[in-house]
């Protein structure tokens, strides 16, 4: 029993128990478990050996404790085996797609939106089932009538298909299947028009609190009309409907976090619940548990995002120590609230959301302190504590979300900080506002449509302000971004610097040493050596010519695709020039998605009479914010030449007598560090010039199609490597005479369905880089 006390003494924060503070203790062991799950995507323990390791760790912990020494040591590594164990489960276990026209039948768990839900209990042919819920899409045959949503609880059954998610192909993608496993499921695939349900529906939370929602979201576009979507997005955390030239001002000013619920957020939800309660002849005790199923319900209400979950546990544990009478430890709730979240679903680590809130939170809590040290932040507090709270919180949230920032947008807002204190001021007075005019429309509707139309004003205000920052010249600084063990390591080097926790004499040259290793392990990823990249787009195609921080673009990519977004991000480049060979949606669908972006594309090439007769709707959508946007569009043909960033580039086709877009398409050869390459489009046979130049990177045509790259054209070109961007397709890409023509004209040949995205270093000896490894 004195065994157990101790323990409990131990964890509780028992004074004389304690060999260790115990919020550096409970932070290194969460720290542990968290750095195991990230050491589980580069490879995890088998079941047997993290258990076998996990009790050797617990009886070695077990045996210091008994011998009233220190067991930090053991506890950490017991808990880095955990999180690489949990995060192996759950990565090892995998269900697999399917073919066209199977049977699928499942029973409806949640309600994604209209017509896309998750099943559970997912039956297929030959009493084959799936380990995990899927995600599927009802489709419905246009023609007909729509059929009803089905409910939580009724059996879905359809023909349709099961797809596995795509995992990172090109630095700075998105692994879809962790991405995925996140949200509660592992397929996602599609029924055909003619599904059926059966059943009667089922009682559920997520689905209450999501009608809820959609009828709270209902009457505030009945009051704000245009301004809904951001209402709609700070009290209900709903951001779908925000108008995306809005959410990219405020991702580029820094403030986007205020369209999530957060901390914030639950903080003012939980003051004024707590104030209104202590309104009543209740005890507090009570009004602390009514407090508590307050703000629980409003995350439900929000639908429980990462973040959310997060300040709910900090709000809970605050709640709780006000009862019991306790110290509230920030860092030991944050330690909790990220245990909690990673103990249900590990892979949570790796999501966008939970890197920012922990992090930001993390960095408040761990920086703020060192402000005080600072004299004039000491007489700004004397003068004006609101004001100080305001600008000291904001600067460590921003220097602490840097570095994820980076990492997914690969820039940083220059007026983040004044940005961020515009709208701390403003978002208590608009959630108090929306929430007061939407009660007040419940009873009064006329005043409720009154007032709404009052408080657009503010939002207006806010709106232009953002706007207009976002467009101003130098608002952001573009940079590549920095590896997974820098974001770790930051993490660490503002741990040393807090004095919230206590290193010893040793901490600044240990957070020094950090520091060395973080530039060491960054200055790479500055390198401005040329290199010519082809970006894994799947049955497309999307390349470009970088030389230090700038680059040239040659294809953008089809329909929806952001592989080319995502590396110009992950790499922090800039954009000289876009070079379209044709306009085939396969080539050209993505160029909406790269005009939309916060990247400044200053001129775009494509072939003469290149725009006639465009089939893809989306390249024309593509072709008209071209022109909204005011970028300089240029058309070439046969003997054109242009110099873009220092390169010469040479047009060899099309001449005037093709015709066809493929026929068209931009036959280039680009010099740059001395050597030749050789971008081929979509060119077939016919269109082949009669003599062509030797090249040392060739980019095969038509996604090495039977009808494109003849012998005769390989022969003379006769590159040291070539390339063929490809993806799943049933054209029979590439074709086996392509491939054997290449090999016996001595090309190394490099395939993006085989190696995802191939990097060719320009250097005196070529070097082929690629992504994926075999």
């Amino acid at each position: 029993m004195r065994f157990v006390r101790r323990i409990c003494g131990k964890c509780a924060g028992m004074p004389g128990q304690v060999f260790y503070p115990v919020n550096r203790k409970l932070m290194a062991a969460v720290l542990a478990y968290l750095a195991g799950i990230v050491c589980a995507a580069a490879g995890f323990l088998s079941p047997i050996i993290a258990g076998t390791l996990m009790a050797f760790f617990a009886v070695m912990a077990v045996i210091q404790l008994m011998r009233r020494r220190p067991v930090l040591a053991w506890l950490c590594a017991l808990m880095l085996v955990a999180g690489n164990g949990a995060a192996g489960v759950q990565l090892s276990l995998t269900d697999k797609p399917t073919s066209p026209q199977t049977p699928i039948s499942g029973t409806v768990d949640r309600i994604e939106s209209e017509y896309r839900v998750i099943l559970k209990d997912v039956s297929l042919p030959d009493g084959k089932t799936t380990n995990r819920p899927i995600m599927i899409t009802l489709m419905n045959d246009d023609a007909a009538e729509m059929p009803e949503v089905p409910l939580v609880g009724q059996r879905v059954s359809g023909v349709g298909r099961l797809f596995e998610q795509q995992g990172i192909r090109n630095p700075g993608g998105t692994d879809r299947r962790i991405r995925a496993l996140c949200k509660g499921y592992e397929l996602s695939g599609y029924l055909l028009p003619g599904w059926t349900t059966e059943g009667f529906s089922t009682f559920s939370w997520t689905e209450s609190f999501r009608r809820i929602r959609l009828s709270l979201s209902k009457r505030l576009d009945e009051l704000f009309a245009e301004h809904a979507p951001l209402y709609s997005a700070i009290l209900l955390g709903d951001k779908g409907d925000v108008d995306e030239e809005l959410a990219l001002a405020m991702r580029l000013t820094g403030t986007a976090h205020i369209l999530s619920v957060s901390g914030m957020h639950l903080s003012m939800v939980s003051a004024l619940l707590y104030a209104l309660l202590r309104l009543l002849p209740i005890s507090r005790k009570l009004a602390y548990l009514l407090q508590t199923v307050g703000i629980i319900g409003y995350a439900g209400l929000t639908g429980f995002a990462v973040g959310t979950i997060r300040a709910l546990v900090m709000s809970m544990l605050r709640i709780l120590a006000g009862i019991r009478g306790r110290r509230y430890d920030p860092l030991i709730a944050l330690s909790v609230a990220a245990f909690l979240i990673t103990a249900i679903c590990p892979l949570m680590v790796f999501d966008a959301g939970f890197q920012f809130s922990f992090f930001i939170v993390l960095g408040i809590h761990l920086l703020a302190k060192l402000a005080e040290r600072n004299r004039l932040m000491h007489r700004l507090r004397e003068r004006g504590e609101w004001l100080y709270d305001m600008l000291v919180i904001s600067a460590s949230a921003q220097l602490a979300a840097a570095p994820v920032q980076l990492s997914l947008y690969g820039f940083l807002p220059v007026l983040a900080l004044p940005m961020n204190l515009l709208c701390a001021m403003l978002l208590p007075l608009l959630m108090i506002v929306g929430w007061s005019i939407l009660g007040v429309s419940i009873c009064l509707p006329e005043l409720g449509r009154y007032l709404a139309s009052m408080a657009a004003f503010p939002l207006d205000a806010l709106k232009a302000v953002l706007l207009g920052v976002s467009a101003m010249p130098g608002s952001i600084v573009r940079l590549p971004a920095p590896g997974r063990w820098v974001l770790v390591l930051f993490g660490a080097g503002m741990a040393l610097l807090s004095p919230r926790i206590q290193f010893g004499r040793l901490r600044y040259w240990v957070c020094g040493a950090i520091g060395v290793v973080m530039i060491a392990a960054y200055l790479p990823t500055m390198n401005p050596a040329a290199r010519y990249v082809q970006i894994d787009v799947g049955q497309g195609d999307a390349s470009l010519i970088r030389k230090g921080r700038k680059a040239v673009v040659v294809d953008v990519g089809p329909d929806s695709s952001y592989e080319l977004l995502r590396y110009l991000r992950h790499e922090g480049l800039g954009v000289e020039a876009v070079i379209l060979t044709h306009l085939d949606e396969d080539h050209a669908g993505a160029l909406s998605v790269l005009l939309d972006s916060e990247i400044v594309v200053k001129r775009v090439i494509m072939a003469e009479r290149a725009v006639e007769n465009v089939q893809s709707k989306t390249v024309v959508d593509g072709l008209e914010r071209l022109e909204a946007l005011g970028i300089q569009t240029e058309f070439a043909k046969a003997g054109d030449q242009f110099d873009v960033m220092g390169l010469c580039i040479d047009v060899l086709s099309p001449t005037d007598n093709e015709s066809g877009s493929n026929e068209r398409s931009m036959l280039l050869r680009v010099g740059v560090a001395g050597k030749n390459l050789l971008l081929t489009g979509d060119l077939p046979i016919d269109s082949e010039p009669a003599l062509i130049d030797e090249c040392d990177v060739l980019k095969v045509a038509h996604h090495g199609s039977r009808k494109a790259s003849s012998r005769n054209f390989l022969e003379q070109a006769s590159p040291e490597i070539a390339i063929i961007s490809v993806g799943k397709n049933s054209y029979g890409h590439p074709a086996p005479r392509v491939v054997k023509d290449l090999n016996e004209v001595g090309a190394a040949v490099y395939r993006t369905d085989e190696s995802g995205c191939i990097t060719i270093w320009l250097k005196d000896d070529l070097r082929a880089e690629v992504f994926l490894s075999e």
